[in-house]
């Protein structure tokens, strides 16, 4: 019982606290998972928004030098086209710049710059200039990117990205120009954006996977309790059963011991009545004098005693023990046979013990239960099998009990079950079925000890073991 209890706790933990504990484990996971993807996926889409960024203001940038192409077409004269190019603005600070193809400025947002020629225009050890005039005059035009003097927004030098188109009509190159540092802060603000969206994200994520964390463990450990209380019912319906087995192995235990009390009374009762039926025809004779009177009182006594002691022998045996004690094995083991001997010699079985005692914990009447009963099937084997030379031998050694008989041995197919309760293999109406079951969970649930059968080539050989617990 206490082994099935063990087991189901075990089972209890591994259906109850191990998933809980695996939930959680692979919730972590899965939300870290997530969150690294996430991570990840911000990373690219922060990429992809420079790359986006910059090719959008460059698009933007030539789609405005080539809309104000379009307008200088609609102006004939060179210096309205001037004025027109120097009054072009767009957003904040935004100019174009024109150059004639031998570098005269043309329009730009620094005044003083217009006139001047700056063909040999240097910055970071480039002409700058020179490479604009020469993409511009491409026929597609062209971008550059380059060192400008000064961002008019930061009033500090800063990177630059400028597409150029040629204007053949005026022999000039028309411009504009983009900042790094405007496209930067884009993509900054817009990377900002996406991090409060990414930790949006992970923040629900952590919640949804945390909510559907607790919703699992609550239904674990609904369906947790739930087992628990199948497994106490079957606890307590096992414990009932256990009970009534014992009780049946008990009253089977003693039908065995009244039997045996029976025969052996027969003899000493028979001397008793021979004795007292003899008196008259010993008194008639003369016999009867002090010393035959003392006689047949000492003889007449210990025959008394012999049968008080069997009974003493019997209430021993089947004297409930309350608590778990020390007690000798091989004394426990000789007040059993001593009320079976009778028996034993009238069926003419040789019973032997050897070994040196030793002490064991545990209940002793329970012991002496598991002892009757692997004898009296011992026994029982014997006189089954009609063999002329009947032998049980009980050996004990340091920590075991062996018990052996020379009946030819149990039947291999059925070997391994003899332990199960109910199972037999003497006639309907003779046994129980229940003996070595109850023997074999008193000797390993309450001595902490091994019950096992196995055969050898005579008969078959109990063994019981006791653990260092179970022993002095």
């Amino acid at each position: 019982m206490n082994k099935i209890k063990k087991n189901n706790n075990k089972l209890i933990l591994w259906i109850g606290f191990i998933p809980v504990i695996s939930i959680i484990v692979t919730a972590f996971f899965i939300a870290n998972i997530f969150i690294t993807q996430i991570k990840s996926n911000n990373k690219i889409a922060i990429e992809e928004l420079k790359e986006k960024s910059y090719v959008m203001m460059k698009n933007k940038a030539k789609e405005r030098v080539h809309r104000v192409i379009k307008r200088l077409d609609n102006i004939a004269a060179k210096d309205k086209a001037k004025i027109f190019l120097n009054q072009s603005s767009f957003g904040d600070k935004g100019y174009f710049f024109a150059y004639t193809y031998d570098g005269i400025t043309i329009s730009h947002v620094k005044k003083s710059l217009l006139g001047l020629n700056r063909w040999d225009l240097k910055k970071d050890g480039r002409y700058i200039l020179q490479d604009l005039i020469n993409k511009g005059r491409n026929k597609d035009g062209g971008f550059m990117e380059y060192t400008a003097t000064v961002d008019p927004v930061t009033n500090m030098s800063a990177k630059k990205i400028s597409y150029v188109h040629h204007y053949d009509r005026f022999g000039w190159i028309i411009g504009t120009g983009i900042y790094t540092t405007s496209i930067n802060n884009e993509i900054f603000k817009q990377k900002n954006d996406f991090k409060k969206a990414s930790s949006d994200m992970i923040r629900s994520t952590i919640q949804y996977v945390i909510i559907i964390t607790l919703v699992i463990i609550a239904i674990i450990l609904l369906i947790n309790q739930k087992l628990l209380n199948i497994f106490s019912d079957y606890e307590s319906r096992l414990l009932k059963k256990d009970k009534i087995l014992q009780e049946q192995a008990k009253l089977a235990a003693m039908g065995e011991m009244i039997g045996s009390i029976a025969h052996q009374w027969r003899q000493p009762l028979n001397a008793l009545s021979l004795n007292i039926q003899s008196l008259d025809d010993d008194y008639e004779d003369g016999l009867v004098d002090e010393k035959f009177i003392n006689n047949f009182i000492t003889t007449n006594k210990n025959t008394i005693n012999f049968m008080s002691n069997t009974i003493d022998d019997f209430r021993n045996f089947f004297r409930i023990d309350k608590e778990k004690k020390l007690f000798n094995v091989k004394e426990s083991i000789n007040s059993v046979l001593n009320i079976q001997q009778s028996q034993f010699k009238d069926y003419k079985i040789s019973l032997n013990i050897q070994g040196e005692t030793f002490h064991i914990n545990g209940y002793e009447s329970e012991f002496k239960q598991v002892i009757l009963n692997i004898i009296n099937n011992a026994k029982e084997a014997l006189i089954e099998n009609n063999k002329e030379i009947r032998v049980i031998d009980i050996k004990l050694t340091n920590n075991s009990v062996c018990i052996k008989d020379n009946a030819g041995g149990i039947p291999k197919n059925i070997i391994n079950r003899v332990f199960e309760p109910y199972f037999t293999t003497k006639e309907q109406g003779k046994g129980t079925g229940i003996g070595l079951y109850m023997s074999k969970m008193i000797i390993e649930d309450n001595i902490s000890g091994k019950l096992t059968v196995k055969n050898d080539s005579d008969g078959a050989i109990f063994k019981i073991e006791f653990n260092k617990q179970g022993m002095l």
